[in-house]
């Protein structure tokens, strides 16, 4: 009798610790599999057992989505700001762009720009594909190696 209790506690905490390995790794899949082995494997126990590791899935799955959902406003914070810089939107102050004209182009203003201005116009023209932000391209980099992890 007491060989067969420690049979099912050995059983039931192992269940639990690959539940709770589940979770931390983000396996979906494998939660709902163990959930389905842990009710399996409690409705043979005491229900005073069964209300505690009800509790404890219930912690683990509020846990994994918590951790999901933080990690998915993150990755969508980062993509936003990506695509911001590589749009050419600089969050930074004007005084520290490359390029400070307006991006107007118009033909009857062009004359009325000085000759620094319209350098910076026509090397605008002549490159488009240049970032306006200086540190754009070291912050795409670094904000997209932060969405790989």
């Amino acid at each position: 009798m007491v060989a067969v209790v420690v049979f099912r506690l050995r059983l039931l905490v192992c269940l639990v610790l690959r539940l709770v390995v589940a979770v931390v790794v983000f396996r979906f899949r494998l939660l709902v599999c163990l959930v389905l082995r842990l009710v399996v494997a409690v409705v043979v126990f005491r229900f005073r057992l069964l209300v505690c590791l009800v509790l404890r899935l219930v912690v683990a799955v509020v846990v994994f989505r918590f951790r999901l959902l933080v990690c998915l406003v993150l990755r969508l914070v980062v993509a936003v700001v990506v695509f911001r810089l590589r749009q050419g939107d600089c969050p930074l102050p004007p005084s520290t762009t490359v390029l400070a004209c307006p991006p107007d182009l118009s033909a009857p203003r062009l004359p009325t720009r000085p000759a620094a201005c319209r350098a910076q116009v026509a090397a605008r023209a002549e490159f488009p594909a240049q970032p306006v932000c200086p540190a754009a391209p070291v912050l795409v980099v670094a904000l997209s190696h932060l969405a790989r992890r």
